[in-house]
């Protein structure tokens, strides 16, 4: 049995609203399969930068402790562990670089009322590496 070709009639803004729709569909359907690739991998991706942020906002703080017990005869062991951390801060550069400067800073003013000789070591360990 032979099928017949059928002849449909569309008026040209019907032709153009049917190819407009179908278009539509294909371009939502591929950015439905893109966002669902990238989805998984951006979420990882930032819950890693969180974490990496997290960490470096705890080295500073524990830095920050060791320097406030640090042993007058033997300041070295934590000025290069804040030396490193400076020098990851920034790599990454940003709020977590700003933020430690910050509270640096108030250190520095901490130490400047409590010991003329610390404040004197610790401006010029800064000017050593070029922070402050």
């Amino acid at each position: 049995m032979k099928k017949g070709k059928k002849t449909i009639r569309l008026t040209e803004s019907e032709m153009v609203s049917m190819i407009e729709r179908i278009v539509n569909e294909v371009k939502r359907e591929k950015r439905n399969q893109i966002s669902e690739s990238i989805k998984p991998n951006s979420r990882k991706r930032l819950l890693q930068e969180k974490h990496q942020r997290l960490l470096l906002e705890s080295e500073g703080e524990m830095i920050l402790a060791d320097l406030e017990e640090m042993d007058e005869n033997n300041p070295n062991p934590v000025l290069e562990k804040l030396k490193r951390h400076l020098e990851m801060l920034e790599r990454e550069g940003g709020k977590a670089l700003r933020d430690f400067k910050r509270k640096l800073t108030k250190f520095k003013g901490k130490l400047r009322t409590t010991s003329k000789f610390w404040d004197k070591k610790f401006t010029s360990f800064f000017k050593k590496i070029k922070f402050l």
